[in-house]
């Protein structure tokens, strides 16, 4: 099973082989053997940009250093694998705020669109995290319902992440879990009739993103936490205090028998 790292390597590589040439969607899921859709939801977790918003950024970059040594706008164009001189003319304006002979003659500062480096990423054969993003959170709070769970059944095998996947029907999946006592975990399915509230406090969390080539179905699920088990006991043995819990959200309207996303958090404590 091919692993999203090489489908995304395998795509720089085409847009970068191809640059100066037509570049098209179809060519793209071709290429990486993906439905644009899910092609779209894993570039736009990994590096932040749609493929054809990639593609775009990436011939803008191409395009600076001959723009900057003089060159003419139509050439620096249609060297570049834009179409016409307005196109380019329109794609920088709309990327940087000014046109191109404008910014020759002015200055100023154009953020390029690099090839995204892979290296900080845990990969498997059909799935891959990376580094966790810091983010704040205001004050909030989750109501639902609380089942228990052996450690074994949600850290290692994912059983709650599966069935609650599962019974969700299509909509947005959205729990959280803390330990109850050694070896069991508390687990609240995010629900409005449920019967107990848990609430968090403002504070910083990490969110750790994943992304795989596989259905979330029981044995997807197991992979998910196999690999975050992994990447997030590493990354919190360094910190002072382990979090006591955890917050997952799938949105299962994007999941397919060849995509699956999820994302985890972990709170690290008050502002």
């Amino acid at each position: 099973m091919t692993s999203p790292k090489h489908v995304l390597e395998a795509l720089f590589e085409y847009v970068e082989a191809h640059i100066t040439g037509p570049i098209t969607l179809d060519q793209l899921e071709s290429v990486c053997g993906l439905s644009r859709f899910a092609l779209t939801r894993m570039l736009s977790r990994v590096a932040g940009v749609t493929p054809m918003d990639y593609v775009r950024g990436r011939r803008l970059a191409r395009s600076l250093p001959r723009l900057i040594a003089g060159d003419n706008v139509l050439d620096v164009a249609l060297t570049c694998g834009f179409e016409y001189e307005q196109s380019y003319i329109r794609a920088f304006k709309a990327a940087f705020g000014i046109t191109p002979a404008r910014f020759r003659k002015t200055g100023g500062e154009a953020p390029i669109q690099d090839i995204p480096k892979l290296s900080g990423f845990t990969v498997s054969a059909s799935g891959m995290i990376g580094r966790p993003q810091l983010i704040i959170r205001p004050a909030f709070a989750l109501r639902g319902y609380v089942s228990e769970y052996n450690y074994a059944d949600n850290l290692l095998r994912g059983t709650p992440l599966a069935d609650g996947v599962a019974a969700c029907e299509g909509g947005e999946y959205l729990a959280a879990y803390r330990s109850r006592q050694t070896f069991v975990h508390q687990y609240l399915t995010q629900n409005e009739l449920g019967d107990q509230v848990w609430e968090y406090p403002a504070g910083r969390w990490a969110r750790f993103r994943y992304v795989g080539l596989h259905p979330l179905d029981a044995e997807g699920a197991r992979r998910i936490r196999l690999m975050t088990a992994l990447v997030a006991g590493s990354w919190q043995s360094e910190l002072p205090h382990r979090p006591p819990g955890a917050i997952e959200r799938v949105d299962a309207r994007v999941l397919s028998e060849r995509y699956c996303e999820a994302e985890i958090l972990f709170p690290l404590g008050g502002l």
